[in-house]
Parts: C-alpha cells; structure tokens; sequence
C-alpha cells in the first residue's frame, strides 16, 4: 500500500495499491495532484544504441554553421 499525499499541503488523499497513473485533486487546497508508479515509468527493456563508426552515429546539439 502506498500512502498518496498532496505535494502541496501534505493533506493525506488515498492510500492506494498497485496504479500506473492516477490524478487526484486535493479537497482542502484543491491542487492537481498527478503520481506515476515508478516501476510503470521505466521501460521493460532499454533500447541499446550500437556505434558503427559512421558519421550518423554521432548526435551534435549544434549543427548550425557560424561563420
């Protein structure tokens, strides 16, 4: 069980089992409140990225010319 608080008057809002995503807006200062499992957040498998040694293997933040 985990113990779902306002993130902003730390009111108590459920006490809630297994969820992926939930939304709860809180009664007393009727924030929004969004919680994420964070074991449904992470992938099931991360995507690998093998370098071939090509130019297009290599990302740049920057690719505009300065003169």
């Amino acid at each position: 069980m985990h113990n779902l608080k306002c993130k902003c008057c730390f009111k108590l809002l459920a006490k809630i089992g297994k969820y992926d995503q939930i939304e709860i807006k809180c009664p007393r200062c009727k924030t929004l409140n969004e919680f994420q499992s964070t074991l449904s957040a992470l992938p099931e498998r991360p995507e690998r990225h093998i370098e071939t040694g090509k130019i297009d293997d290599k990302h740049f933040c920057n690719t505009a010319i300065q003169s």
